[in-house]
């Protein structure tokens, strides 16, 4: 997204747009970009700069708590399960030092160089789990929702304790929130990205079966890659 805001400004909501918007401005100014196509191979390149950074400043930040997680070993599958999550979870702040950075440069950093960070939904989970209890959750996986969201809107709606006459049909019934993409993630940038979640997948689950979600990590685990 900062690239699209950097390159297109208020264009930036959907790649498309941003797209769009520069093929026009090209043709019209004769500036940098004058195909689609090396509009594509920009943004690839930056996507791997961005990935690798990521991934190298997370892995040296794991690597620090091995030892305080080799000696989670005498505990039970459970206690050892919440502890590790525990540990995991306030990397963030101290590989970041996200505590110490003003309110702008808190959200620089979540907007520039935490993509696959965001994406260790067991860290992000953990926080919420801590505040609130797990009855208190619905956990599903968004393929599956894209696949019936009727149903899905149907049963939160039920859950919530709410009746679905007094709920607009039309909030119930589609897809909501869907964005166009003109480019897909590069072969070698995809699989990078999967093999550096498959440990952080696998952890989400034992996470989740700990606080009694096996139904949902069953249907996690028909698309979340951990081999």
């Amino acid at each position: 997204m900062k690239w699209q805001q950097r390159q297109c400004g208020d264009n930036a909501w959907r790649m498309r747009d941003c797209f769009n918007h520069l093929l026009k401005k090209n043709a019209t100014h004769n500036e940098t970009f004058a195909t689609l196509a090396s509009l594509k191979k920009d943004w690839e390149e930056q996507l791997r700069i961005i990935v690798d950074a990521e991934i190298a400043t997370l892995s040296k930040c794991y690597e620090a708590i091995q030892p305080k997680l080799l000696a989670l070993k005498p505990l039970s599958f459970a206690d050892r399960v919440l502890e590790s999550t525990r540990l995991h979870a306030h990397v963030f702040e101290s590989c970041y030092s996200f505590r110490n950075r003003s309110p702008v440069a808190r959200w620089s950093l979540l907007e520039d160089a935490t993509f696959l960070f965001r994406s260790i939904y067991v860290d992000q989970l953990y926080h919420y789990f801590s505040r609130f209890p797990s009855s208190r959750f619905q956990i599903w996986s968004s393929e599956e929702f894209s696949r019936r969201p009727k149903g899905y809107l149907t049963q939160m709606v039920h859950w919530l304790g709410l009746d679905t006459k007094e709920v607009n049909a039309t909030v119930v019934d589609g897809n909501h929130h869907v964005r166009d993409y003109v480019s897909t993630i590069p072969p070698d940038v995809r699989n990078k990205v999967l093999g550096f979640l498959k440990d952080h997948n696998e952890r989400l689950f034992e996470y989740l079966t700990v606080l009694g979600f096996k139904q949902s990590v069953r249907m996690l685990k028909r698309h979340f890659v951990t081999e």
